[in-house]
């Protein structure tokens, strides 16, 4: 641990992130991918759909 109490980065580690941080990109790239895939069979679906063309 450093003197300052920061957790998560070692001296002179560049890279090093908190853990946090990490969980939260890792967050974000899932929720963007569940979303891009979720619109993407939504859309599928609606355009197989036989219908009255306005549903």
């Amino acid at each position: 641990m450093r003197e300052d109490g920061a957790r998560g980065e070692r001296t002179g580690d560049a890279q090093a992130k908190p853990y946090a941080e990490k969980v939260r990109t890792l967050s974000r790239l899932a929720t963007g991918a569940v979303l891009t895939m979720g619109t993407a069979v939504a859309g599928a679906t609606k355009a197989r759909r036989p219908g009255c063309g306005i549903c």
